[in-house]
């Protein structure tokens, strides 16, 4: 599978989220089936995009592209900073913007 290497502040932003769902990187591994070697490599920002999936998914997110910053220009760019995570409405459905 594709190894996925990101900006390190998705690792940060993904603790963050774990740590508001109150888990443990333990508890994280085991509501997705990863293994906490792989926890460890999103916590840093790398892994696979199926990990990244089944991790966002258990955590009730999806990965995105914050509108406030995007230009066409600018994802070709830089595209790691403008990834952001949001709450999902569900499975497969893309948040609502406010």
């Amino acid at each position: 599978m594709y190894q996925l290497s990101t900006d390190s502040r998705l690792g940060i932003s993904l603790r963050e989220q774990r740590k508001r769902a109150r888990w443990t990187q333990a508890e994280l591994a085991r509501h997705t089936g990863l293994t906490a070697k792989t926890v460890g490599l999103l916590k840093r920002g790398s892994g696979n995009l199926g990990s990244w999936d089944a991790t966002l998914e258990a955590l009730g997110l999806e990965l995105g592209v914050d509108p406030t910053v995007v230009s066409q220009a600018a994802i070709w760019r830089s595209p790691a900073p403008l990834l952001t995570f949001r709450l999902s409405d569900g499975p497969g459905e893309s948040a609502k913007a406010p």
